[in-house]
C-alpha cells in the first residue's frame, strides 16, 4: 500500500485541485498559502543569512527547505507528518528570529513595488494548476514521491534527473497544504526578484520603474502564474549577478552559493554556475581557498541531485551527457522520425552564431503562439 502523501489544512485544497467556495476564498486561500511560505522559506534563511536584509533569507530559506525534502525522499520517510514538520520548523524559526526583525513589516509590504506584480498576477495564480509540463512534471512527480514515501523517477521520464529544487517545493506544499494553489511557488521567487531588483536601484520613483521593468518581461507574466520552476532559477541568478555588484568580502561566496542554487533549480542554472565561478577565479583571481565555504555549499545542494541520478543511471546529469557518461540510449528509427517533426515546429539555432543572437532575434522577431518565432517577444531584461 503506497503511503498516504497529503495531510492538508482544508479540503478544498487537496491534491484533486478542488476550488474553494468562492472566489473570496480563492484569493484569501492563494495569499495564505503565499505567506505560509513565505514564512517558512524566512525562517531557514534566518539562520543562514541572519544579518542580511528579509529578501535574502527569505531565498536563503529555499536551498534549506530544498535540502530537507530532499533527505526525506532519498531516505524513504517523505510523507506529510514530516513534511508537516519541515514547514512548522521554519515558522518557528522565523517566530524565534532576533527582535526587529519583522518590524514594520506591513508598512514594508504595502511599499514594496512588487506588490503591483502580486496585484496583476494573483488572478491566474489562483487558478487551478493547467499547465503541460505542471501536470506531467512538476506536479505528478511530487504526488508520486508522496504516495511512495520516496524520491524516484520512472524509466520512461526523460527530463531532470533526481530530485530538483522546484519538485522538492511542490512536494513540500502537495503534502501539507495541497496542490490547489501549487500555482504560487513559482510566483514567490519572482516577487522576490522583483523586489530584490527594484532594492538595487536606490530609493525612489527607479525602485518602481526597475520593478516595471521585471513586469515588462511578457515571459515573466505568464511564467510566473504558472506551476513552473523558472522563477527559482531567475531568483538565484538575479542575486548572484547582485552580490557579484558588492565590495563586501563574503559577496563573491555568497554568489558562488547563489549559483549553486540555480543549478538546482533546472539543468541550465549550471551555466549560471559557471559564470560566477570563472569570474571570481579568472577575472578577480581569488584564491578557491577564499571560497572554500561556498564551494562546500555548492557540493553539497549539487550532491543532492547528482549522486542519485550517478547511482540510478551511472550518470549525474542524466539524461544530459550521456554520451560521455556511457549512458546514453540508442535512439529508434521511429523517434529520429519524431524528433525531426519536432525540430520543424520549433525556432532554429543550428549554429553558435544563431545562439548568441537569441536575444536580439527574440526582441525582432518573435511572436506569439508561433514556436518557430521563439513563442513571445522579449522584454529589456532578456
Amino acid at each position: 500500500m503506497p503511503r498516504s502523501g497529503s495531510v492538508v489544512l482544508f479540503p478544498f485544497m487537496d491534491g484533486a485541485f478542488a476550488d474553494p467556495p468562492g472566489a473570496l476564498a480563492s484569493y484569501g486561500a492563494a495569499i495564505a498559502v503565499l505567506g505560509i511560505l513565505i514564512a517558512c522559506f524566512t525562517g531557514y534563511g534566518t539562520i543562514l543569512a541572519r544579518r542580511r536584509g528579509l529578501l535574502v533569507r527569505c531565498a536563503a530559506g529555499i536551498p534549506v527547505c530544498y535540502g530537507l525534502v530532499s533527505l526525506l525522499g532519498i531516505g524513504g520517510l517523505l510523507s506529510g507528518v514530516s513534511l508537516w514538520m519541515v514547514l512548522v520548523t521554519g515558522m518557528i524559526l522565523l517566530a524565534l528570529s532576533p527582535k526587529g526583525t519583522l518590524g514594520g513589516l506591513p508598512g514594508r509590504i504595502v511599499r514594496s513595488p512588487a506588490l503591483p506584480f502580486l496585484v496583476l498576477l494573483l488572478p491566474l495564480a489562483v487558478l487551478a494548476p493547467s499547465s503541460r509540463d505542471a501536470l506531467n512534471s512538476h506536479l505528478m512527480l511530487p504526488r508520486m514521491w508522496l504516495l511512495n514515501g520516496s524520491v524516484s523517477r520512472p524509466d520512461w521520464y526523460a527530463f531532470f534527473g533526481n530530485p530538483s529544487m522546484g519538485e522538492s517545493i511542490y512536494a513540500l506544499l502537495g503534502g501539507t497544504l495541497g496542490f490547489r494553489f501549487a500555482r504560487v511557488v513559482n510566483l514567490a521567487p519572482w516577487l522576490l526578484t522583483a523586489a530584490l531588483v527594484s532594492r538595487q536601484s536606490g530609493r525612489g520613483p527607479w525602485r518602481y520603474l526597475a520593478a516595471a521593468v521585471v513586469l515588462s518581461i511578457p515571459e515573466a507574466f505568464r511564467n510566473a502564474s504558472w506551476a513552473y520552476v523558472d522563477g527559482l532559477t531567475v531568483l538565484f541568478a538575479s542575486l548572484a549577478f547582485i552580490e557579484l555588484n558588492r565590495r563586501e568580502p563574503s559577496a563573491e561566496r555568497w554568489a558562488v552559493v547563489w549559483g549553486a542554487a540555480a543549478a538546482c533549480s533546472k539543468y541550465n542554472g549550471m551555466i549560471v554556475l559557471l559564470v560566477v565561478l570563472a569570474f571570481v577565479l579568472l577575472v578577480r583571481r581569488r584564491s578557491p581557498a577564499a571560497l572554500l565555504p561556498a564551494l562546500a555549499v555548492t557540493l553539497l545542494l549539487i550532491a543532492l541531485w547528482a549522486v542519485p541520478n550517478l547511482v540510478t543511471w551511472g550518470n549525474p546529469f542524466h539524461p544530459l551527457l550521456g554520451s560521455v557518461f556511457g549512458s546514453a540510449e540508442p535512439m529508434s528509427a521511429r523517434a529520429r522520425e519524431l524528433m525531426e517533426a519536432y525540430r520543424q515546429l520549433t525556432a532554429s539555432v543550428t549554429d553558435l552564431g544563431d545562439l548568441l543572437l537569441i536575444p536580439l532575434s527574440v526582441s525582432i522577431f518573435g511572436r506569439w503562439d508561433d514556436p518557430r518565432r521563439f513563442d513571445g517577444a522579449s522584454g529589456p531584461l532578456l
